[in-house]
């Protein structure tokens, strides 16, 4: 369903004078994941100004959202995955959080299944196309999934490994698209066709016992983390996409790294002391040198996203449960600027269920049944929309070139007899600003 512009155009916006944060501003993502297995633990969260500043701890993803996670990656600035091992029960999956614009809040998408997830390690997303890759530990399969024109998985089948042996971290180097990945002493190397499908090239071997896990890259220089001999590996390529070996990184049981957006600090993420180490790049030396540690639990995997400080997408209040205590979420993904195009997502719903999304002019806090709140106001628009099954729903907006600048004000209601209230569920609230 696409709101029509006569609509948006009525809408009486209000001016809105945004706080802004600096261009390079930037969200840590680091996973608390235990050697060898663990349970359920929490996803933190650092918010940085820039490369060398001081972190601000965000409220973290609480463990009850995940199970087990084990690396985390940014599809956009405002979707993190996170891959859950499931403590190697098998029952592995992909968990997905939609973030606010300023990035401090966030609300939980519908979970990713199935083409093959089993034991998620490692996720990475093509840099060229945007498909998302993720390890399974002991299947020796790489789950791939594409993503449709509302940022909707699909799935496009599967990686076999040559040999039987497990699969931990992965990368793919954007310029040939070539597919890396990881098992403790070597790394497998994997040739793209011109089908979209891959082909085996051979391994990259190293020393018995390193303990090697994920890979990243920062432009075309491949990071690879070995726990065990307490190094980061570096490599470059020569003209026909080999890797050449450059002096590794020092730092304790390293499992994965990211980097700022400007490419002038690295972090590294420690599996057995736990700790996030920052190094500093010296260009004169093209060496890191470290800076200083953030202290935390022992740690998985480490993602980088940026940070919009437009204020585009805010998210408010709280919504309250329908069905198995599942609380729906309101949330915009895309561009709110004049002239662009975003989509609202409504996700947690009761499946193949129905209901309203409201669409209002001002905020409101009224109290409503069952302890909830109706949290849009002013002038009100009625969406009724019809769920998935697995109790999502889209909505695309393309946002008229002549509309003046201003707020609107989102809230999902959902027909839910299972909820506490026997009627209906409810949504958080969703403030877009447009520009």
């Amino acid at each position: 369903m696409r709101i029509p512009h006569l609509v948006l155009l009525s809408l009486p916006f209000l001016p809105f004078p945004g706080k802004t944060l600096p261009a390079q501003s930037f969200q840590l993502i680091a996973t608390e994941t235990p050697p060898k297995q663990g349970y359920w633990q929490p996803v933190e969260r650092y918010l940085f100004t820039g490369s060398g500043s001081a972190p601000r701890k965000l409220s973290f993803i609480p463990r009850e959202m995940t199970y087990d996670p084990s690396s985390a990656a940014f599809r956009t600035p405002f979707e993190l995955f996170v891959a859950n091992r499931a403590s190697h029960t098998g029952k592995g999956y992909i968990s997905t959080f939609v973030m606010s614009s300023d990035g401090k809040d966030f609300v939980q998408g519908p979970p990713i299944r199935g083409n093959g997830l089993t034991d998620p390690h490692q996720i990475a997303f093509n840099p060229v196309d945007g498909e998302l890759f993720c390890t399974n530990y002991k299947s020796g399969i790489v789950s791939r999934f594409t993503f449709d024109k509302f940022g909707r998985p699909v799935p496009n089948g599967t990686i076999t490994m040559p040999d039987k042996k497990i699969m931990v971290g992965l990368a793919v180097r954007k310029k040939d698209q070539q597919l890396f990945v990881s098992h403790y002493t070597f790394v497998r190397r994997f040739r793209r066709n011109a089908n979209g499908s891959y082909t085996y090239a051979g391994a990259l071997s190293a020393q018995n016992k390193n303990g090697l896990h994920y890979m990243t890259f920062l432009g075309d220089e491949l990071y690879l983390c070995a726990v065990f001999m307490d190094k980061i590996y570096r490599f470059s390529f020569d003209a026909q996409g080999n890797p050449v070996k450059k002096k590794s990184i020092t730092s304790p049981s390293p499992i994965s790294v990211a980097f700022s957006l400007d490419g002038k600090e690295m972090f590294a993420a420690s599996h057995y002391a736990g700790g996030i180490r920052r190094y500093r790049y010296d260009a004169s030396r093209d060496d890191w040198v470290y800076k200083s540690t953030i202290v935390t639990p022992k740690l998985g995997g480490l993602a980088v996203g940026p940070v919009d400080g437009s204020g585009s997408f805010s998210l408010y209040g709280t919504g309250c449960p329908g069905t198995g205590k599942a609380v729906p979420t309101v949330s915009a993904v895309g561009s709110a600027f004049r002239g662009k195009a975003l989509t609202v997502r409504v996700h947690r719903g009761l499946p193949k269920g129905s209901g309203v999304l409201l669409l209002g002019t001002l905020p409101a806090a009224l109290p409503l049944p069952g302890g909830c709140s109706l949290l849009v106001g002013g002038a009100l628009y009625p969406f009724f929309v019809t769920l998935d099954q697995g109790g999502s729903y889209w909505m695309p907006i393309q946002v008229p070139a002549t509309l003046y600048p201003g707020d609107a004000f989102f809230q999902f209601f959902g027909v839910d007899p299972g909820a506490a209230n026997g009627m209906f569920s409810a949504s958080n609230g969703l403030k877009v600003h447009v520009m």
